[in-house]
């Protein structure tokens, strides 16, 4: 798992059957959101003590916080985007770590969007956080007035192994200075060039994920300096992660 943490700081459309595909996948997996978490988390968790492995929940939280502090939100009040928001859960763990701040989710399936609503009711989170039923390619966010912006484990849903229609509209969004922050899987190789049995595999995780393709480091990496990000920083956490994987057998 790489986080890529982006200083500073057009528009695509994504084709319709794709989109269909991605809507159709999230609302059938909006039910398994409470069996991996009970605050409705939709990724993996790093692991930062030995305490942590028996913890799946903490470590959930742990990947929130490693995004939260790259994020290096100013003091006061702070607007961010989470691009691909899931049912909310990070959203409404950003709410609460730091008073001021306001988050704008950007998703395109609406049971999803409903669903998130009413969680954030329950959680008391409704006035901090705003939906838009939006592909976070084209966003109606006036350019250049976020403070920051994450994406974890959505960014994956971009075209292309740059994801450049995702990193121009992050770039348009964001203020100067402010940091695009990715969580996400991601390869290190093109994929012509994986053994075939990797390659099977990668071809079988995409599917079943519904996109078509992972970040290629490098790629992603040379497009976001060619849009206009400075101060690129990509930590690898694959070894923190390993461990909430080991969770899944437990929770199907």
């Amino acid at each position: 798992m790489e986080s890529i943490v982006l200083s500073r700081k057009l528009k695509t459309r994504i084709s319709k059957s794709k989109k269909n595909d991605v809507i159709e996948f999230f609302e059938n997996a909006s039910a398994d959101y409470s069996t991996w978490s009970k605050k409705y988390n939709m990724h993996f968790g790093l692991a930062n003590s030995f305490k942590d492995i028996f913890r799946l929940e903490q470590m959930l939280d742990n990947t929130n916080e490693k995004v939260f502090e790259a994020l290096e939100l100013p003091e006061g009040n702070s607007q961010i985007a989470d691009l691909g928001s899931g049912l909310g859960a990070v959203a409404r763990y950003m709410c609460a770590k730091l008073e001021g701040i306001h988050v704008i989710c950007s998703n395109v399936v609406q049971e999803q969007l409903r669903i998130s609503k009413l969680l954030d009711n329950q959680f008391k989170f409704k006035s901090n956080i705003k939906y838009l039923m939006e592909d976070y390619r084209s966003l109606s966010i006036p350019s250049n007035s976020l403070d920051g912006a994450y994406a974890i484990e959505s960014e994956c849903y971009a075209d292309g192994s740059n994801k450049k229609d995702f990193v121009k509209e992050a770039y348009r969004v964001l203020k100067p200075e402010a940091n695009l922050v990715i969580a996400n899987c991601m390869i290190k190789v093109k994929e012509k060039s994986l053994s075939p049995l990797v390659k099977r595999s990668y071809r079988k995780l995409c599917d079943h994920w519904a996109f078509d393709e992972m970040s290629n480091i490098d790629e992603l990496q040379k497009c976001l300096h060619e849009e206009g990000f400075r101060d690129i920083k990509i930590q690898d956490y694959s070894n923190k992660v390993a461990f909430s994987a080991l969770w899944i057998p437990l929770k199907i």
